[in-house]
């Protein structure tokens, strides 16, 4: 017989990680990543009310293997296996400073927000370093979720109307669709906007 073929490194969520709902057509995806339990809790439960498809994960650890499963799934993508990552940043086995750096180096570029409640511009400043794009400061209200869900496109203005999100990206994809492909690029264009990084 054959020898068992090794797994890969990272693929799967790992003992302890909770099983992700079955997923929805067109449902954003959001990775929580956190040890706390009622947190994890409460911030799955307003997540689902806004109509995502939410996976939650314990450690740094199991966040590094549920996107490398995201990835391989059908229709997943390496730099963007999830639509958004809620990260803690104080965790056992892998904390949330390491497991955004091994998320970078892994090529992974969703939009992460940090979650904490270390409010010290120093410690804020690290984590950003890590390959932050965002803040939610514990406890975490239904108000801020929703500012930063908006911020990267994932709920609309009416949030807890589900049927808004959906017309809101259908006519999006319309306006794409119709916007006349430029006949010649204008020079100057590219000298007086900045880098403009995310």
């Amino acid at each position: 017989t054959k020898p068992a073929k090794p797994a890969k490194l990272g693929v799967g969520p790992g003992p302890g990680a909770s099983v992700p709902e079955a997923r929805g057509a067109d449902r954003p995806r959001v990775l929580v990543v956190e040890d706390s339990v009622p947190t994890r809790t409460m911030l799955a439960r307003l997540l689902r009310r806004l109509d995502l498809h939410v996976t939650e994960v314990g450690d740094g650890l199991q966040a590094v293997r549920a996107c490398a499963a995201a990835a391989t799934a059908e229709r997943g993508s390496q730099s963007a296996p999830f639509d958004l990552v809620l990260m803690d940043k104080e965790m056992p086995v892998m904390d949330g400073h390491e497991a955004t750096t091994q998320l970078r180096r892994n090529g992974v570029r969703s939009p992460i927000v940090g979650v904490t409640a270390n409010v010290l511009e120093s410690d804020r400043h690290v984590f950003v370093s890590k390959g932050l794009n965002d803040f939610l400061h514990k406890p975490v209200s239904r108000d801020d979720l929703v500012r930063v869900l908006q911020k990267h496109g994932l709920c609309g203005c009416d949030p807890f109307r589900a049927a808004d999100r959906p017309k809101r990206r259908a006519e999006e994809a319309k306006k794409s669709r119709t916007t006349p492909e430029p006949s010649s690029p204008e020079p100057s264009l590219g000298a007086t906007r900045g880098g403009g990084g995310g």
